[in-house]
């Protein structure tokens, strides 16, 4: 997972990879294990939208896959400091799994304790398909999701039309993680050159002027 810094600038807070790279957000996204192990990704949104395609490109930055839920939320407050990854999307209806989440908790400070948000759609029947197309959505028409290194890429190959529908979240938990993320992020779009001459969305405003390199 590669770190990340935090920039302010203004009332925004903006996100520095080690390449130089910047992000507006980080969103981590989780998929509870079933008959493959557990999976958690980070999805880094660029700051500064794709003109072209009126959207912002997405990037997988970090994922790690395994058996044991209690490493996995290891790894999932790892992320959180290192790459200032917030929120974390979740099934969290998942009794069995979220208790592992109070056994984490125990031994954190009141004021570090992990959260786990909901996940968009995570009580529907057909909660895999939801997460299946919305990562399919960011794919075609308009290629605004990479994968970089992922192994959700090699996951998302073993779908196909004679399985789609029969598959459910304990199938691949890789791309319900994803999904999870990339769902929340569509619910909570952010439109950084919207109402740029509002005096009370300072913001926005703010954030406008990092991405034309004009001073605070």
């Amino acid at each position: 997972m590669e770190f990340l810094n935090e920039e302010k600038y203004g009332d925004v807070i903006v996100l520095a990879g080690e390449d130089g790279h910047h992000y507006g957000r980080v969103v981590g996204g989780i998929g509870w294990k079933g008959k493959r192990p557990g999976f958690i990704v980070a999805v880094g949104e660029d700051l500064e939208p794709d003109r072209t395609l009126n959207a912002f490109h997405r990037w997988i930055l970090g994922e790690y896959e395994g058996e044991d839920t209690l490493k996995l939320l290891e790894k999932v407050l790892e992320y959180r400091t290192s790459a200032k990854v917030k929120p974390w999307l979740a099934d969290t209806d998942n009794k069995i799994e979220m208790g592992f989440l109070e056994q984490v908790n125990m031994n954190i400070s009141y004021r570090d304790k992990l959260y786990i948000e909901r996940a968009p759609n995570c009580d529907d029947p057909k909660a895999f398909q939801f997460c299946l197309s919305t990562v399919e959505a960011s794919l075609n028409p308009q290629k605004v999701l990479h994968f970089k290194e992922s192994k959700i890429h090699e996951y998302m190959g073993e779908i196909n039309t004679d399985n789609r529908d029969s598959l459910n979240v304990t199938d691949y938990p890789a791309i319900v993680a994803l999904g999870n993320a990339l769902a929340y992020m569509r619910e909570h779009t952010v439109n950084p050159y919207e109402n740029l001459d509002s005096d009370d969305d300072e913001e926005r405003n703010a954030r406008y002027d990092y991405l034309n390199g004009r001073p605070e």
